[in-house]
């Protein structure tokens, strides 16, 4: 795949720059005339801009600063703050996510932290729920440590309102691990003030655009290595305050054979089952191949051949490919239990054009082959699948032709496997005790503390 930008394109970031611009000078003179509310409400809408309409930036220092300035104004640090709170046996974790979800990596990592972590309390502060149900899972785990889930939006969507109840819950924890979305402005809000916080970990959960976050995190958690680079080269994070860690991950256990489980999902015993699991949009095709595009002639070729797909919805493209291949290809919207259709899978293929890894990991876990359509290059990289345990694990293809006949040929093949393989060399899924352990490697780094807001690199 090129990496040249072509003239259209260079144009559209050009016109994103300068809207997302435009909206942060307007934040800017709200906060100089101490008109909060209003400046919090075009920050909100500027970090909205970049997120979905990428400027070509992956931080603004700028963006950041106003907030703080706004946070240090609009929401005190509490009257018994002192100075920073490091402790190196922290006892109670909370983490804070945007909107608490049954699917995505984010949610998914933030609960299996607190099962991997059951001996210290853990709490959920969420940002905007917007009325959603918190899913089960949340409330389980967080009370099966003694914790609790906390929703800031119930009765008012007004972010300085929202920081303040964030603010209060952090001063009272040990460790603040955000999971947010990138246009979450609530926590620079909150953490504007450095006195009497303990340590905050911003997890990057979306390596691949535009976030928030780095003035007010004392470590940027990276969950692949290819992000690494691109923290310290374009969001100017000081690389003492980058750290790696494994994507969580239970060990499954079986509950019934391949066969079994296809029979009980309808299939045909004979049919080679390709299964791919990703949120919706990471199937969208980006100005160029998609998803369909790499798969449908696999579907072709191959009458055996069955494509199940969770998170894309049976519309439009989906549904199109549904009924050219008479009910091969089933789009299964989301699923909150993808358990049984990773046990009667043959092969699993990664989302395209966008990954994702968690899902990719959970695959490999139940031993499928993996197989990824990568022609990314350079920083692009981070668009193709890569995280500790993946990194040796998924067989990567850059030409299309190769990526049919791989994908066939690997669920055909019933013997072929795949081992979960760690950076340490170590097979299968880490444990709940060295994953423990990893993270608090990790988080109580003394240098990371210490060099909060040290400035951008």
């Amino acid at each position: 795949m090129s990496t040249t930008i072509n003239t259209a394109d260079a144009r559209r970031l050009e016109d994103n720059f300068a809207v997302f611009q435009g909206v942060v000078d307007i934040a800017d003179e709200f906060v100089r005339g101490s008109r909060l509310r209003l400046a919090a409400a075009c920050a909100e809408i500027a970090a909205g801009c970049a997120w979905r309409n990428h400027p070509g930036l992956f931080a603004s220092p700028r963006l950041e600063r106003v907030l703080i300035e706004l946070g240090r104004r609009s929401v005190p640090a509490g009257a018994t703050s002192v100075a920073r709170r490091v402790s190196r046996t922290p006892r109670h974790v909370l983490h804070v996510l945007s909107k608490a979800r049954a699917m995505g990596g984010d949610s998914r990592f933030a609960c299996r932290w607190m099962r991997a972590d059951g001996a210290r309390a853990h709490s959920v502060a969420i940002t905007s729920q917007l009325g959603a149900a918190v899913p089960q899972t949340f409330l389980d785990s967080a009370a099966a440590t003694g914790g609790e889930v906390h929703r800031l939006d119930d009765d008012s969507c007004d972010p300085i309102v929202r920081a303040r109840r964030l603010r209060a819950l952090a001063e009272r924890a040990d460790f603040v691990a955000l999971h947010v979305y990138p246009d979450d402005v609530v926590p620079l809000l909150a953490f504007a003030h450095n006195d009497g916080l303990p340590p905050v970990a911003l997890i990057n959960h979306s390596d691949h655009t535009f976030w928030l976050g780095v003035q007010v995190s004392d470590l940027v958690v990276q969950l692949r290595r290819s992000s690494i680079p691109l923290g310290a080269r374009r969001r100017h994070v000081n690389p003492q305050r980058l750290a790696t860690l494994p994507i969580p991950l239970p060990v499954p256990r079986r509950t019934q054979s391949r066969a079994e489980a296809k029979a009980r999902l309808g299939l045909d015993p004979d049919a080679v089952v390709l299964l791919s699991v990703g949120t919706e949009f990471k199937y969208v095709p980006a100005g160029g191949t998609g998803f369909l595009d790499l798969v449908l002639p696999v579907m072709t070729a191959h009458e055996r051949a069955v494509l199940l797909t969770v998170g894309p919805r049976d519309t439009g493209a989906w549904a199109v490919a549904r009924e050219r291949t008479r009910g091969r290809v089933v789009p299964l919207g989301r699923q909150e239990d993808p358990a049984p259709l990773f046990e009667a899978a043959d092969v699993y293929l990664d989302s395209f054009p966008f990954t994702s890894p968690t899902a990719a990991l959970e695959a490999g876990a139940y031993g499928l082959p993996l197989v990824a359509y990568c022609p990314y290059a350079g920083d692009a990289q981070v668009l193709s699948p890569g995280a500790p345990g993946l990194d040796d694990s998924v067989c990567r293809l850059e030409d299309a032709n190769q990526y049919v006949d791989r994908s066939w040929e690997s669920g055909r093949d019933r013997r072929s496997s795949t081992i979960i393989r760690g950076a340490d060399g170590s097979t299968g899924c880490p444990s709940s005790t060295a994953w423990r352990a990893r993270s608090d490697r990790a988080r109580m780094d003394p240098r990371r503390i210490d060099s909060r807001r040290t400035g951008w690199t």
